[in-house]
């Protein structure tokens, strides 16, 4: 499976928009929903870096936390809707 970090992202940006157009007890499903999400993302990035030396791991944080940034203006866009 290919969870990087584009895909981690567009799940993010709905999960947010979702939970702030929700009520208590949605958000509280969404919330578990999203654990198990995470706990995805985080067994692919360990995958992934397992075969990468230090340096390799190092770069690709900080590539995706880039592209995260980047995307943020997204989130604040929904998020004023």
């Amino acid at each position: 499976m290919n969870f990087d970090i584009k895909l981690w992202v567009l799940i993010l940006l709905t999960y947010l928009y979702a939970y702030k157009n929700a009520n208590a007890q949605s958000r509280k499903k969404l919330i578990d929903s999203l654990m198990a999400l995470y706990l995805g993302r985080i067994s692919c990035f360990v995958l992934e870096a397992s075969s990468m030396n230090k340096n390799q791991v190092e770069k690709k944080i900080i590539n995706d936390l880039k592209y995260f940034k980047n995307e943020k203006e997204k989130l604040k866009t929904l998020w004023i809707k």
